[in-house]
């Protein structure tokens, strides 16, 4: 038996935050003091196609998998996050690159 599927995304002005990287020495070490770090996002339009099969006859299953995922400029660029207050939450955004990753879904 043949099992297919096909599975597609399209988010706009995705965020990804992430603490930045701290200073470190020369053996990768970090250097205290180790706050305050810094918040960092990242904004992009993301399209994604996945395409799935299985398998099986008996007790012989097959899986396999494709992912296409292309990262786009935001359709609606920021330079800063802050708060109601106006205090800086996120100082760094970057803009995302367009890029293509392709990987076999995990499982």
């Amino acid at each position: 038996m043949l099992s297919l599927d096909a599975i597609y995304s399209h988010v706009r002005d995705s965020v990804s935050v992430a603490l930045a990287p701290g200073s470190n020495n020369a053996n990768g070490v970090p250097i205290p003091p180790f706050l305050p770090q810094t918040l960092t996002a990242t904004i992009s339009d993301n399209e994604a196609v996945m395409l799935v099969a299985k398998y099986t006859n008996g007790p012989l299953k097959v899986y396999a998998g494709y992912e296409h995922i292309r990262y786009l400029a935001p359709s609606d660029p920021q330079t800063a996050f802050t708060d109601i207050a106006g205090s800086f939450l996120v100082r760094a955004v970057t803009r995302s690159t367009t890029r293509t990753s392709t990987m076999p879904p995990s499982a």
